[in-house]
């Protein structure tokens, strides 16, 4: 499915130094090129590089386009474009070639259809469920701890606030069914089961998710979800565990927080659960064509976090949202953790995290803003750049991000030690070995990520870029040997000639467990002359853990 955008004023899906010359040539792909809805259609409407649908079906099937999805639109003028011998009948064939060498390589053609009770047989089942459980505990991000978390065994009662506490029309993202749902059948709605901010029913303004394995109708089916509240009740008991909402994700409405600050002043913690609602509607905050000026959290979530926060009680906040948010004032509280939408078995992978049943060990994939007004902001800026010429800072404040890529916090602490760094030349592989311990008294998982700095080169490089990462699970007191094989190819750029190569020189290789906490590091030369590759024929970087 090619872009919307334009490169280099060449609109994608008419594009054939893009669609054909980089994809197919230079990337080596060989199956098919699908439009993205719409993407024909504006090359006349957006891009204005067609004058008619005919000219704009025209220029996708030479650039490389080989359907148009999910209906016909533009493709629908080919036939008469062929006929008055404006589209050669080849470009017919290459297309139809392709949709076809993919669907008998699918088997389409001896098993045209699916079997529906085999499918129901393979649907949620329990292994998917755990799966689901154990990938939604793995993305859970703990960006700070004051030691209130893992949360313990005997605490007294437990106040779950927040709009993302008990919804579980948050816990999918912007493309989940639900919301495709939404955009079919309009605002269909069922009333909460008291007011916003005081009960426990669905927000207003969301669509009827049914109890477990319901139905939405038409056929519909929605799996049950299992949201923060019910997994906190799940593993502490429902005596113990207090809820109130508080406010809803957007809105004014304040006529919760009185009762969210009660509960938690009652409470011996509070876990506040704030975020966005992913969604392709209006009713949503983030998602496709969702586009924000502002990155703070919406509505008055930021001064619910405050009104709990100020009660005194120990307070872990939950940003459960789709996109960056800044949160420069929700450090404050005893613990702060970060998690795009976590699915159907999300409040169970949370909980699993919070109570310390698994490691925290999710890393941050972006950096997230102390401000909108560092944007962009990110881990592999050129050199020189990250920072304000001259004083090194903005005039109202510091450059640097609030937390980094590849950070994320854990409840046990590591040591890295003994790093070894072998190269040759731009035609064989560096190899990379480091000692991690746990120098804790918990088991945990570190992530332990690898940089390369290109030190000296012929053109403005990446101050350092990520070039492999490992996942090392280790009990208090373990160690392990972490050893990473990097191929030339992860170090190529584009020269100045456009050719794709990795050059001789110094490299700085960097070993830590974020982009600002790199521990180790060492310089290597790189021998030889220029190693030319192609995008295809990157390879990426393997890694071998060996007790120590």
């Amino acid at each position: 499915m090619n872009s919307y955008g334009s490169v280099d004023g060449l609109p994608c899906a008419g594009s054939p130094s893009i669609l054909t010359g980089l994809l197919r040539d230079e990337l080596g792909f060989d199956g098919v090129v699908v439009a993205d809805y719409f993407a024909v259609g504006l090359l006349r409407e957006h891009h204005k590089v067609a004058g008619s649908n005919a000219e704009a079906a025209s220029l996708a099937l030479a650039a490389g386009l080989d359907a148009e999805l999910p209906a016909l639109d533009c493709f629908a003028e080919l036939p008469a474009e062929v006929a008055a011998g404006r589209v050669p009948m080849e470009l017919i064939d290459r297309a139809v070639r392709r949709v076809l060498s993919l669907k008998f390589a699918l088997g389409l053609f001896e098993r045209p259809y699916v079997d529906a009770g085999a499918a129901a047989a393979v649907f949620d089942t329990p292994a998917q469920r755990a799966l689901a459980r154990r990938a939604a505990a793995e993305a859970v991000v703990l960006l700070a701890n004051d030691g209130v978390l893992p949360l313990a065994d005997d605490l007294g009662s437990i106040a779950v606030i927040g709009p993302g506490a008990d919804d579980r029309r948050l816990l999918q993202g912007d493309y989940h069914y639900p919301a495709h749902i939404e955009l079919q059948l309009g605002a269909a709605t069922t009333p909460p089961e008291s007011e916003p901010g005081t009960g426990s029913g669905e927000p207003v303004g969301t669509p009827f998710l049914p109890p477990a394995g319901g139905e939405l109708g038409l056929g519909m089916h929605y799996t049950d979800h299992v949201t923060p509240l019910q997994a906190m009740r799940a593993a502490f008991g429902e005596e113990r565990v207090v809820h109130a909402r508080g406010c809803d994700v957007t809105g004014d409405d304040r006529s919760g927080l009185d009762a969210a600050a009660a509960a938690a002043a009652a409470a011996a913690v509070a876990v506040v659960v704030v975020g966005g609602r992913s969604g392709l509607d209006r009713a949503s905050t983030v998602g496709e064509g969702l586009d924000a000026m502002d990155l703070g959290l919406t509505g008055v979530q930021p001064e619910l976090v405050d009104r709990v926060v100020a009660t005194g009680t120990p307070t872990v906040v939950v940003v459960l949202s789709g996109r960056v948010h800044t949160l420069a004032g929700l450090p404050e509280a005893g613990a702060l953790l970060y998690a795009a939408p976590l699915g159907e078995e999300g409040g169970h992978g949370l909980v699993d995290v919070l109570t310390g049943a698994l490691p925290p060990s999710g890393r941050l994939p972006v950096t997230l803003p102390r401000s909108v007004g560092q944007v962009p902001v990110f881990a592999g800026h050129r050199a020189g750049g990250g920072k304000a010429m001259f004083h090194g800072t903005y005039s109202d404040g510091p450059t640097d991000p609030l937390f980094c890529f590849g950070h994320g916090r854990s409840y046990t602490t590591f040591a890295y030690s003994d790093l070894l760094v072998s190269a040759t030349d731009t035609g064989a592989v560096l190899e990379v070995a480091c000692r991690l311990e746990n120098t804790g008294r918990r088991e945990g998982v570190e992530v332990v990520q690898v940089y390369v700095s290109d030190l000296v080169a012929s053109v403005a490089r990446p101050e350092r870029q990520l070039v492999g990462f490992a996942r090392v699970s280790l009990a208090p007191g373990g160690a392990a040997t972490v050893r990473f094989t990097v191929h030339p190819s992860r170090l190529a750029f584009y020269d100045q000639d456009m050719q794709f190569v990795c050059e001789p020189g110094e490299y700085q290789v960097s070993v830590g467990g974020s982009s600002a906490d790199l521990p180790l590091a060492a310089t290597v030369g790189l021998g030889g002359g220029k190693s030319p590759y192609l995008q295809r024929e990157v390879v990426a970087t393997a890694s071998v853990v060996e007790p120590a």
